[in-house]
């Protein structure tokens, strides 16, 4: 399906205030986007609408990099609701996408969305290599007779808040600056597997996490978590990696949830991260492994007790 007719799927019922991009992460600097957005709207009575793709673009133009993602589709549509957007427009990306011109993707939006107001971050490009720039974008707003808003970026520390930054925080296992760039905890969510039952033997049975597919998974290591369960949310430590103790092997998401001892074998549940506690490490003995998942609990619990 060309890029109109899918555009042209959406059509909006009334004149919008529009933004444009993956929201990947939906992150705060997406929510100071969406913010100016919601403004907009209340001075001028427009739709807040966001432009979306359901595939990263990256996927068509850098075929065969990662594009593991921070959260899945549908808490991004959630999650845009939830900052005041009321219509949500999700796209394909494709190659014929990719190689469409800037002043084309604005009259389509204009014609089929009906924008009347496009607010956009200070980097954002649009249209073939990129070319529909802040300048580019300036000088349509001109000819095509809609107004352009640019947001400041947001700035954590010496970051640039960016999903790209933020992806790398959470590979790296800094799940902390992760919460301080998202404005909510890392979250990972899945159905409970069954795994080796080595967790049980040792004194701390845990739940095997199989978690949802082409989600970005943080390093390995040892976190403080919360696991959310039908509502609440437990206390938690969790493991990411190849139990390097026990010869290693495929790598595994296993999460001792404290005060516990339910069978949730095939339950949904949710690992909210909070902080690195340490790296993986593979011990010279299991007693010296239990003796440090000791420490991990209590480590977990001064965390989760700030």
């Amino acid at each position: 399906m060309s890029p109109e007719d899918q555009l042209n799927q959406y059509a909006a019922g009334q004149d919008t205030v529009l933004t444009i991009g993956t929201f990947d992460g939906v992150h705060i600097g997406h929510q100071a986007i969406l913010g100016q957005l919601r403004v907009e709207c209340e001075l001028t009575g427009l739709m807040p609408t966001v432009v979306t793709f359901r595939n990263h673009p990256r996927s068509v133009l850098m075929p065969g990099e990662n594009t593991d993602q921070i959260i899945s589709l549908d808490d991004r549509l959630l999650l845009l609701k939830k900052n005041g957007v009321r219509h949500i427009v999700v796209l394909d990306f494709t190659l014929e996408f990719s190689k469409l011109r800037a002043r084309e993707f604005i009259v389509y939006l204009i014609r089929h969305l009906r924008m009347r107001s496009l607010v956009i971050g200070p980097d954002f490009t649009l249209g073939f290599k990129r070319e529909g720039d802040v300048t580019k974008l300036e000088e349509l707003s001109k000819e095509l007779g809609f107004s352009l808003r640019i947001v400041d970026p947001k700035i954590l520390g010496e970051l640039s808040v960016r999903s790209r930054i933020l992806r790398q925080m959470i590979l790296t296992g800094d799940v902390k600056t992760a919460r301080d760039m998202m404005g909510r905890p890392f979250v990972l969510k899945g159905i409970v597997g069954v795994g080796d039952r080595r967790g049980r033997e040792l004194g701390f049975p845990t739940a095997n996490l199989q978690p949802e597919q082409g989600l970005v998974i943080p390093g390995n290591g040892i976190y403080a978590a919360r696991t959310k369960i039908s509502g609440k949310l437990l206390p938690t430590v969790v493991s990411v990696g190849v139990r390097p103790t026990f010869g290693g092997g495929y790598r595994t998401i296993e999460a001792y949830i404290m005060n516990f001892d339910e069978n949730i074998y095939d339950v949904w549940i949710e690992l909210e991260f909070v902080d690195f506690i340490r790296e993986e490490i593979k011990f010279d003995s299991v007693e010296g492994l239990i003796k440090q998942m000791h420490h991990d609990v209590q480590s977990s619990r001064l965390i989760l007790d700030r």
